[in-house]
């Protein structure tokens, strides 16, 4: 299976939100619904960079939109996205702090900006296995002795938290993508996921996009155990009758990882090795058990023969077709 990602719920999340019109949903859907009212139908646009610290650049993810209000203003959006499997109290400071990051580079060098900042509404995401108990706003970080003058004078500064983990299913989003990738988090982020988890989250991909793509990228890399067996029985219990393209997808992951594991390795025999054991994964995954005399075949071949057949067993229509034209040696 693949070498994991230096952070694949980082992969995902930008996978997710590099999109405009899934970015828009996910606004949408998160934000108060009173808020979420004054915003146009105008998608978000991305804001390039990152704001957190870099000491938790393993254990968060950030991205900025800059969204339009019907009132003729802008806005930021900031969504944060948690990966601690622990909870931190300090999430409330690190919002603050990054928040204020986020003013200082709109600011600039210009004073005027700095009696016009634009309003920022943070959102954080988190699909840890415990249930999310931080305080929500500053304000309750701040010990005020009860005293509601100095509670006004502290002011909230309230964001929005989304625990994927207590939410329902069903009710994660109306966009069936962006539902995936909200399952998938929930679910397959954390080792040995249900089957009926994994099943849910490839039901609800779309053939052919890079989201998909993405997402069996994350589902292989977390799910270590899922073998070409296992993956072509997920695939025909959530696309009945459209397996083939799930089984491609992670052929292709496959593929991917045999280049990776052979540049690893740096022997000839290594390389040799695992270019013929992905491509006897791949067309397990497609046609079944491979014959004998195929196998055969493919032990006496050399790395730079089985190189151009891991791409031809991805999309070939029949093993046959992957061997077609293949002198045995």
């Amino acid at each position: 299976m693949a070498a994991p990602a230096s952070n694949p719920h980082d992969s995902l999340f930008r996978a997710l939100l590099d999109d405009p019109g899934r970015a828009a949903v996910v606004v949408r859907e998160f934000l108060p619904p009173a808020i979420a009212s004054l915003i146009t139908p105008e998608p978000p646009r991305l804001i390039d960079g990152s704001f957190i610290d870099e000491t938790l650049a393993d254990s968060q993810s950030d991205r900025l939109f800059e969204v339009k209000l019907t009132s003729g203003g802008t806005a930021f959006v900031y969504v944060l996205m948690e990966h601690k499997s622990s909870l931190d109290a300090r999430t409330p400071l690190q919002l603050l702090s990054y928040m204020v990051r986020i003013w200082d580079r709109f600011a600039g060098s210009r004073r005027d900006r700095l009696r016009a900042l634009p309003p920022i509404l943070p959102i954080v995401v988190y699909h840890g296995r415990r249930r999310w108990t931080v305080a929500d706003t500053l304000l309750d970080c701040v010990d005020t002795g009860g005293n509601s003058a100095i509670a006004d004078y502290v002011r909230a500064l309230r964001y929005e938290v989304h625990d994927l983990g207590r939410r329902e299913d069903d009710r994660l989003s109306a966009s069936p993508e962006v539902a995936a990738v909200w399952l998938a988090l929930k679910y397959v982020s954390h080792s040995n996921a249900p089957p009926e988890a994994i099943i849910r989250v490839m039901a609800r991909l779309s053939d052919g996009t890079l989201l998909a793509q993405q997402i069996v990228r994350y589902i292989l890399d977390r799910q270590q155990w899922i073998d070409a067996d296992h993956w072509k029985q997920f695939a025909a219990e959530a696309k009945p009758g459209m397996e083939d393209s799930m089984v491609s997808l992670a052929a292709q992951e496959w593929l991917k990882q045999g280049k990776a594991e052979g540049m690893a390795e740096g022997k000839a025999e290594g390389l040799r090795s695992a270019r013929r054991d992905d491509l006897l994964d791949i067309l397990e995954a497609r046609f079944g058990l491979v014959d004998q005399s195929f196998r055969e075949r493919i032990n006496a071949m050399s790395a730079d023969d089985l190189r151009p057949l891991l791409r031809r067993a991805a999309t070939a229509p029949t093993i046959a077709d992957v061997l077609d034209g293949v002198s045995s040696h």
